[in-house]
Protein backbone atom coordinates (compact mmCIF):
# COMPACT_ATOMS: atom_id res chain seq x y z
CA UNK A 1 0.00 0.00 0.00
CA UNK A 2 2.81 2.29 -0.47
CA UNK A 3 5.50 3.59 -3.05
CA UNK A 4 2.36 3.49 -6.13
CA UNK A 5 -0.39 4.64 -4.28
CA UNK A 6 -1.26 8.40 -3.24
CA UNK A 7 -4.04 8.58 -1.34
CA UNK A 8 -6.91 11.22 -0.86
CA UNK A 9 -9.44 10.87 2.10
CA UNK A 10 -8.56 10.39 5.68
CA UNK A 11 -5.20 8.25 6.65
CA UNK A 12 -5.60 4.55 8.04
CA UNK A 13 -3.72 4.35 11.00
CA UNK A 14 -3.39 2.86 14.59
CA UNK A 15 -4.40 -0.68 15.40
CA UNK A 16 -6.59 -3.27 14.33
CA UNK A 17 -8.52 -4.47 11.17
CA UNK A 18 -9.70 -3.21 8.09
CA UNK A 19 -11.50 -4.37 4.94
CA UNK A 20 -10.38 -3.09 1.59
CA UNK A 21 -11.88 -4.03 -1.86
CA UNK A 22 -9.92 -3.99 -5.52
CA UNK A 23 -9.36 -0.29 -7.36
CA UNK A 24 -12.50 0.61 -9.21
CA UNK A 25 -12.58 3.15 -12.17
CA UNK A 26 -15.62 5.01 -11.19
CA UNK A 27 -16.94 6.55 -8.03
CA UNK A 28 -20.75 5.19 -9.04
CA UNK A 29 -19.48 1.95 -8.54
CA UNK A 30 -17.54 2.36 -5.25
CA UNK A 31 -20.73 3.70 -3.85
CA UNK A 32 -22.76 0.88 -4.94
CA UNK A 33 -20.16 -1.21 -3.09
CA UNK A 34 -20.72 1.13 -0.31
CA UNK A 35 -24.53 1.24 -0.25
CA UNK A 36 -24.09 -3.00 -0.15
CA UNK A 37 -21.33 -2.84 2.91
CA UNK A 38 -23.68 -0.25 5.19
CA UNK A 39 -26.64 -2.68 4.26
CA UNK A 40 -24.96 -4.91 6.22
CA UNK A 41 -24.59 -2.31 9.15
CA UNK A 42 -20.78 -2.09 7.74
CA UNK A 43 -18.83 1.07 8.42
CA UNK A 44 -17.80 1.68 4.52
CA UNK A 45 -15.85 4.94 3.28
CA UNK A 46 -14.85 5.34 -0.13
CA UNK A 47 -11.39 6.52 -0.72
CA UNK A 48 -9.70 8.34 -3.88
CA UNK A 49 -6.41 7.01 -4.92
CA UNK A 50 -4.18 8.23 -7.69
CA UNK A 51 -1.46 5.49 -8.74
CA UNK A 52 1.09 6.06 -11.28
CA UNK A 53 0.66 4.91 -14.68
CA UNK A 54 -3.10 4.43 -14.23
CA UNK A 55 -4.83 7.83 -12.69
CA UNK A 56 -7.28 8.00 -10.25
CA UNK A 57 -9.15 5.29 -8.76
CA UNK A 58 -11.50 4.54 -6.32
CA UNK A 59 -11.26 1.78 -3.09
CA UNK A 60 -14.10 0.96 -0.52
CA UNK A 61 -12.51 0.49 2.87
CA UNK A 62 -14.83 -0.85 6.09
CA UNK A 63 -13.05 -0.06 9.17
CA UNK A 64 -13.80 -0.66 12.92
CA UNK A 65 -12.62 -4.59 13.66
CA UNK A 66 -10.71 -5.40 17.04
CA UNK A 67 -10.03 -9.01 15.67
CA UNK A 68 -9.22 -10.79 12.84
CA UNK A 69 -12.16 -12.93 12.99
CA UNK A 70 -14.59 -10.41 12.99
CA UNK A 71 -13.08 -9.21 9.89
CA UNK A 72 -13.02 -12.52 7.99
CA UNK A 73 -16.38 -12.43 8.46
CA UNK A 74 -17.73 -9.24 7.50
CA UNK A 75 -15.66 -9.73 4.34
CA UNK A 76 -17.30 -12.89 3.50
CA UNK A 77 -20.55 -11.64 4.05
CA UNK A 78 -19.62 -8.45 2.38
CA UNK A 79 -18.25 -10.63 -1.03
CA UNK A 80 -21.22 -13.13 -0.97
CA UNK A 81 -23.53 -9.62 -1.18
CA UNK A 82 -21.32 -7.86 -4.06
CA UNK A 83 -19.47 -10.94 -5.84
CA UNK A 84 -16.16 -8.72 -5.38
CA UNK A 85 -13.11 -9.74 -3.63
CA UNK A 86 -12.59 -8.65 -0.38
CA UNK A 87 -9.32 -8.24 1.12
CA UNK A 88 -8.27 -8.04 5.30
CA UNK A 89 -5.64 -5.51 6.29
CA UNK A 90 -4.04 -5.54 9.99
CA UNK A 91 -2.75 -1.91 11.18
CA UNK A 92 0.11 -1.83 12.57
CA UNK A 93 0.94 1.82 13.08
CA UNK A 94 0.82 3.78 9.90
CA UNK A 95 1.45 0.10 7.76
CA UNK A 96 -1.19 -1.88 6.74
CA UNK A 97 -0.26 -5.86 6.31
CA UNK A 98 -2.54 -8.22 4.29
CA UNK A 99 -3.51 -11.01 6.57
CA UNK A 100 -6.50 -12.45 4.63
CA UNK A 101 -8.04 -12.55 1.15
CA UNK A 102 -11.80 -13.84 0.79
CA UNK A 103 -11.01 -15.34 -2.87
CA UNK A 104 -8.37 -17.64 -1.43
CA UNK A 105 -9.46 -20.93 -2.08
CA UNK A 106 -10.00 -23.40 0.91
CA UNK A 107 -10.92 -26.49 -1.52
CA UNK A 108 -8.00 -26.65 -3.81
CA UNK A 109 -4.12 -25.88 -2.53
CA UNK A 110 -3.04 -22.00 -3.73
CA UNK A 111 -0.47 -24.24 -6.00
CA UNK A 112 -2.71 -26.41 -7.88
CA UNK A 113 -4.32 -22.99 -8.97
CA UNK A 114 -3.68 -22.46 -12.89
CA UNK A 115 -2.38 -19.14 -14.61
CA UNK A 116 -4.73 -16.78 -15.04
CA UNK A 117 -3.63 -15.08 -18.31
CA UNK A 118 -3.24 -18.92 -19.75
CA UNK A 119 -6.70 -19.51 -18.82
CA UNK A 120 -7.90 -16.18 -20.19
CA UNK A 121 -5.80 -17.01 -23.68
CA UNK A 122 -6.97 -20.68 -23.26
CA UNK A 123 -11.02 -19.30 -23.10
CA UNK A 124 -10.34 -17.09 -26.64
CA UNK A 125 -8.71 -19.68 -28.41
CA UNK A 126 -11.73 -21.87 -27.91
CA UNK A 127 -14.16 -19.17 -28.72
CA UNK A 128 -13.00 -18.91 -32.25
CA UNK A 129 -10.02 -16.27 -31.21
CA UNK A 130 -10.00 -12.53 -32.26
CA UNK A 131 -10.82 -13.10 -35.58
CA UNK A 132 -13.36 -15.82 -34.77
CA UNK A 133 -17.16 -15.03 -34.36
CA UNK A 134 -17.36 -11.50 -34.75
CA UNK A 135 -14.87 -11.01 -37.95
CA UNK A 136 -16.78 -14.03 -39.58
CA UNK A 137 -20.85 -12.39 -39.46
CA UNK A 138 -19.29 -9.38 -40.49
CA UNK A 139 -17.63 -11.02 -43.71
CA UNK A 140 -21.10 -13.34 -44.37
CA UNK A 141 -22.64 -12.17 -47.38
CA UNK A 142 -25.95 -13.08 -45.62
CA UNK A 143 -26.97 -14.43 -42.16
CA UNK A 144 -29.90 -15.91 -40.48
CA UNK A 145 -30.67 -15.73 -36.70
CA UNK A 146 -33.43 -17.50 -35.06
CA UNK A 147 -33.91 -17.56 -31.07
CA UNK A 148 -36.49 -16.88 -28.45
CA UNK A 149 -36.12 -14.05 -26.20
CA UNK A 150 -38.00 -13.75 -23.13
CA UNK A 151 -37.67 -10.30 -21.07
CA UNK A 152 -38.93 -10.22 -17.19
CA UNK A 153 -39.81 -7.17 -15.89
CA UNK A 154 -41.69 -6.14 -12.64
CA UNK A 155 -44.78 -5.91 -14.62
CA UNK A 156 -44.78 -9.25 -16.11
CA UNK A 157 -43.09 -11.36 -18.90
CA UNK A 158 -42.68 -10.55 -22.23
CA UNK A 159 -41.49 -13.60 -24.69
CA UNK A 160 -41.30 -13.18 -28.60
CA UNK A 161 -39.64 -15.43 -31.63
CA UNK A 162 -37.43 -13.31 -33.76
CA UNK A 163 -36.46 -14.44 -37.10
CA UNK A 164 -33.82 -12.40 -38.32
CA UNK A 165 -32.48 -12.24 -41.60
CA UNK A 166 -29.88 -10.43 -43.81
CA UNK A 167 -28.35 -10.15 -47.09
CA UNK A 168 -26.03 -7.36 -47.67
CA UNK A 169 -27.09 -4.10 -46.81
CA UNK A 170 -30.55 -5.31 -46.41
CA UNK A 171 -32.06 -7.30 -43.44
CA UNK A 172 -35.46 -7.98 -41.79
CA UNK A 173 -36.94 -9.06 -38.43
CA UNK A 174 -40.45 -10.92 -38.01
CA UNK A 175 -41.25 -10.94 -34.59
CA UNK A 176 -43.85 -13.53 -33.01
CA UNK A 177 -45.14 -12.76 -29.17
CA UNK A 178 -46.04 -15.36 -27.47
CA UNK A 179 -46.33 -14.51 -23.90
CA UNK A 180 -46.92 -10.85 -22.53
CA UNK A 181 -49.41 -7.77 -22.70
CA UNK A 182 -49.08 -4.93 -24.74
CA UNK A 183 -46.73 -6.44 -27.57
CA UNK A 184 -47.71 -7.21 -30.54
CA UNK A 185 -45.77 -9.34 -33.56
CA UNK A 186 -44.66 -7.29 -36.52
CA UNK A 187 -41.75 -7.36 -39.19
CA UNK A 188 -39.13 -4.61 -39.93
CA UNK A 189 -38.03 -4.62 -43.22
CA UNK A 190 -34.78 -2.49 -44.32
CA UNK A 191 -34.47 -3.05 -48.27
CA UNK A 192 -33.10 -1.57 -51.49
CA UNK A 193 -36.76 -0.49 -52.37
CA UNK A 194 -37.10 1.00 -48.59
CA UNK A 195 -38.50 0.39 -45.05
CA UNK A 196 -41.83 -0.84 -43.50
CA UNK A 197 -42.94 -1.72 -40.63
CA UNK A 198 -46.21 -3.93 -40.58
CA UNK A 199 -47.55 -4.13 -36.82
CA UNK A 200 -50.87 -6.73 -36.99
CA UNK A 201 -52.90 -5.54 -39.77
CA UNK A 202 -51.20 -2.34 -40.24
CA UNK A 203 -48.72 -1.71 -42.81
CA UNK A 204 -46.74 1.66 -43.23
CA UNK A 205 -43.30 2.89 -44.52
CA UNK A 206 -40.72 4.06 -41.31
CA UNK A 207 -37.60 6.35 -40.82
CA UNK A 208 -34.96 4.29 -42.17
CA UNK A 209 -32.60 5.46 -38.97
CA UNK A 210 -35.63 4.05 -36.91
CA UNK A 211 -35.79 0.43 -38.59
CA UNK A 212 -31.77 0.16 -38.88
CA UNK A 213 -31.89 0.96 -34.76
CA UNK A 214 -34.52 -1.94 -34.26
CA UNK A 215 -32.69 -4.43 -37.02
CA UNK A 216 -29.48 -4.32 -35.20
CA UNK A 217 -30.91 -4.18 -31.95
CA UNK A 218 -32.63 -7.83 -32.38
CA UNK A 219 -29.18 -8.98 -34.67
CA UNK A 220 -27.14 -11.53 -33.63
CA UNK A 221 -23.81 -8.72 -33.54
CA UNK A 222 -26.48 -7.32 -30.76
CA UNK A 223 -27.66 -10.17 -29.10
CA UNK A 224 -24.72 -12.18 -28.66
CA UNK A 225 -21.94 -9.26 -28.85
CA UNK A 226 -20.30 -9.89 -25.51
CA UNK A 227 -19.62 -13.82 -26.66
CA UNK A 228 -18.45 -12.57 -30.18
CA UNK A 229 -16.64 -9.81 -28.78
CA UNK A 230 -14.91 -12.09 -25.86
CA UNK A 231 -12.19 -13.00 -27.76
CA UNK A 232 -10.83 -9.71 -29.35
CA UNK A 233 -10.81 -8.21 -25.81
CA UNK A 234 -8.47 -10.31 -24.06
CA UNK A 235 -5.57 -8.30 -24.37
CA UNK A 236 -7.37 -5.34 -23.25
CA UNK A 237 -9.10 -6.78 -19.82
CA UNK A 238 -7.43 -7.52 -16.80
CA UNK A 239 -5.56 -7.93 -14.42
CA UNK A 240 -6.94 -11.52 -13.51
CA UNK A 241 -6.08 -14.08 -10.49
CA UNK A 242 -7.76 -17.37 -10.25
CA UNK A 243 -9.14 -17.75 -7.02
CA UNK A 244 -11.20 -21.07 -6.81
CA UNK A 245 -13.51 -23.38 -8.23
CA UNK A 246 -16.85 -23.67 -8.45
CA UNK A 247 -19.96 -25.32 -9.85
CA UNK A 248 -22.30 -22.90 -12.98
CA UNK A 249 -24.89 -25.06 -14.85
CA UNK A 250 -22.85 -28.27 -13.89
CA UNK A 251 -19.64 -27.39 -14.89
CA UNK A 252 -16.50 -27.26 -13.04
CA UNK A 253 -15.14 -23.71 -13.32
CA UNK A 254 -12.43 -22.00 -12.13
CA UNK A 255 -13.51 -17.82 -10.88
CA UNK A 256 -11.12 -15.47 -12.24
CA UNK A 257 -11.22 -11.85 -10.80
CA UNK A 258 -10.47 -9.06 -11.26
CA UNK A 259 -7.75 -7.13 -9.16
CA UNK A 260 -8.77 -3.42 -10.90
CA UNK A 261 -12.18 -3.32 -11.84
CA UNK A 262 -13.21 -1.48 -14.12
CA UNK A 263 -16.91 -0.53 -15.57
CA UNK A 264 -16.21 -1.84 -19.25
CA UNK A 265 -15.03 -5.24 -18.29
CA UNK A 266 -16.11 -8.25 -15.85
CA UNK A 267 -15.19 -7.99 -12.21
CA UNK A 268 -15.57 -11.99 -12.29
CA UNK A 269 -15.34 -14.35 -15.19
CA UNK A 270 -16.22 -18.41 -14.57
CA UNK A 271 -13.33 -20.52 -17.27
CA UNK A 272 -14.98 -23.71 -18.10
CA UNK A 273 -12.04 -26.41 -16.64
CA UNK A 274 -12.79 -28.58 -19.36
CA UNK A 275 -13.15 -26.68 -23.10
CA UNK A 276 -12.10 -23.49 -21.46
CA UNK A 277 -15.20 -21.16 -22.40
CA UNK A 278 -16.38 -18.52 -19.99
CA UNK A 279 -19.81 -20.01 -18.55
CA UNK A 280 -20.57 -16.70 -16.53
CA UNK A 281 -19.44 -13.37 -15.90
CA UNK A 282 -20.50 -10.69 -14.10
CA UNK A 283 -20.34 -6.48 -13.76
CA UNK A 284 -20.21 -3.70 -11.70
CA UNK A 285 -22.33 -1.10 -13.29
CA UNK A 286 -23.31 2.07 -12.14
CA UNK A 287 -27.03 0.38 -12.78
CA UNK A 288 -26.09 -2.36 -10.55
CA UNK A 289 -24.44 -5.89 -10.52
CA UNK A 290 -25.12 -7.77 -14.03
CA UNK A 291 -24.48 -11.04 -14.27
CA UNK A 292 -24.42 -13.14 -17.48
CA UNK A 293 -24.66 -17.12 -18.00
CA UNK A 294 -24.08 -18.66 -20.48
CA UNK A 295 -24.23 -22.48 -22.15
CA UNK A 296 -24.65 -25.07 -24.82
CA UNK A 297 -21.74 -23.75 -26.43
CA UNK A 298 -21.86 -24.46 -29.94
CA UNK A 299 -20.09 -23.93 -33.30
CA UNK A 300 -22.50 -23.20 -35.51
CA UNK A 301 -20.03 -22.56 -38.74
CA UNK A 302 -16.12 -22.75 -38.67
CA UNK A 303 -14.56 -20.17 -36.04
CA UNK A 304 -18.12 -18.82 -35.23
CA UNK A 305 -18.49 -20.56 -31.03
CA UNK A 306 -21.70 -19.25 -29.62
CA UNK A 307 -23.77 -20.21 -26.48
CA UNK A 308 -27.24 -21.37 -27.97
CA UNK A 309 -28.48 -20.58 -23.93
CA UNK A 310 -27.73 -17.36 -22.31
CA UNK A 311 -29.61 -15.70 -19.26
CA UNK A 312 -29.06 -11.99 -17.42
CA UNK A 313 -29.76 -11.09 -13.72
CA UNK A 314 -29.30 -7.69 -12.40
CA UNK A 315 -28.72 -7.89 -8.51
CA UNK A 316 -29.82 -11.32 -8.63
CA UNK A 317 -32.84 -11.08 -10.44
CA UNK A 318 -33.85 -12.44 -13.79
CA UNK A 319 -34.20 -9.97 -16.10
CA UNK A 320 -33.30 -11.59 -19.99
CA UNK A 321 -33.40 -15.24 -21.64
CA UNK A 322 -32.32 -16.16 -24.77
CA UNK A 323 -32.80 -19.52 -26.85
CA UNK A 324 -30.77 -19.55 -29.75
CA UNK A 325 -32.96 -21.61 -32.32
CA UNK A 326 -30.45 -21.34 -35.40
CA UNK A 327 -27.17 -18.86 -36.29
CA UNK A 328 -26.46 -19.52 -40.26
CA UNK A 329 -24.23 -17.95 -42.47
CA UNK A 330 -24.33 -17.72 -46.07
CA UNK A 331 -27.76 -19.29 -46.05
CA UNK A 332 -29.43 -18.88 -49.22
CA UNK A 333 -32.55 -15.79 -48.61
CA UNK A 334 -34.79 -14.92 -51.28
CA UNK A 335 -34.73 -11.40 -52.84
CA UNK A 336 -38.67 -11.00 -51.99
CA UNK A 337 -38.06 -11.11 -48.32
CA UNK A 338 -36.34 -7.55 -48.04
CA UNK A 339 -39.17 -6.04 -50.20
CA UNK A 340 -42.68 -4.58 -49.27
CA UNK A 341 -44.12 -6.74 -46.54
CA UNK A 342 -47.94 -8.02 -47.81
CA UNK A 343 -50.91 -6.53 -45.75
CA UNK A 344 -53.05 -8.23 -44.22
Amino acid sequence: MTGFWFWIGVALAGSGFYLEAPPMDTRAVAVELQTQARELGLDARVLRRYRHGTGWQFIVVVEGFDDRAGAERSARDLAERSGQGIAVYRLEGEEAVPVWDEWSSETVAQGELPDAETLMQKAGRSVGGPLGGQTRLAEAKTLRFRYTRAITTTEGRWTAHHNWVASGDASRVATEVVEGEGGTSSVVVMGPEGSWVQAGEELREADSTQAEAVLQDLSPMARLAWPLQFAAGIDEMGPYRVARQEIVAGRSCWVLVSTAIRGNQPSRIWVDSEHGRPARVDFATEAGRVELTLWDWREPDTGVVVPFSLEVRRDGRLVEQIEVHELSLEPELGESLFGRPAEG
